[in-house]
């Protein structure tokens, strides 16, 4: 959490490295434009979106109807499947199809050790002795104190 945080606020620039200047400029480390137009053919065919074929053969009418026959494909597996897939339901007036929630088939029998072994480890706290040592902690009664300026007579117990 604490790096998620941290990498939030340096993208904001609410926060600041002190001679970060002096690092590599990532500026530098992209490709010149020339090398990026190389290399969308090899690429696509290396992750699958395209199939096989040099990269002289490689234009975009022809990765377009390559990628509009895979929809089609995946569409009609899907309109097979349709009477099969009891999650799916098409709505007969509007014809918008939606999914059906589905339950969880229950508590696997790891997450049950985990959540007794949990509670084994904490012991019970009340909401009352929680918001107490909370107060407490953060020294809120120095910052929201009565606005007489008296001190509150209740000191913290030690079983909070």
């Amino acid at each position: 959490m604490v790096f998620t945080a941290l990498a939030a606020e340096l993208r904001t620039g609410d926060v600041a490295v002190v001679g970060s200047e002096e690092y590599a400029d990532w500026f530098q480390q992209l490709l010149d434009w020339e090398a990026v137009e190389e290399k969308p053919a090899s690429y696509l065919v290396e992750v699958g979106l395209c199939e096989g074929g040099e990269a002289a053969e490689f234009d975009a009418a022809s990765f377009r109807r390559q990628l509009e026959d895979k929809l089609r494909g995946a569409t009609a597996a899907a309109d097979a499947g349709y009477p099969d897939n009891d999650g799916l339901v098409i709505d007969p007036e509007t014809g918008i199809p939606s999914l059906k929630a589905f339950g969880a088939d229950g508590q696997r029998p790891s997450a049950k050790r985990l959540e007794e072994e949990n509670k084994a480890r904490m012991p019970e706290r009340s909401l009352m002795g929680i918001s107490a040592r909370t107060a407490y902690l953060v020294e809120r009664r120095r910052r929201f104190g009565p606005a007489s300026g008296n001190e509150p007579k209740l000191t913290p117990s030690a079983g909070m």
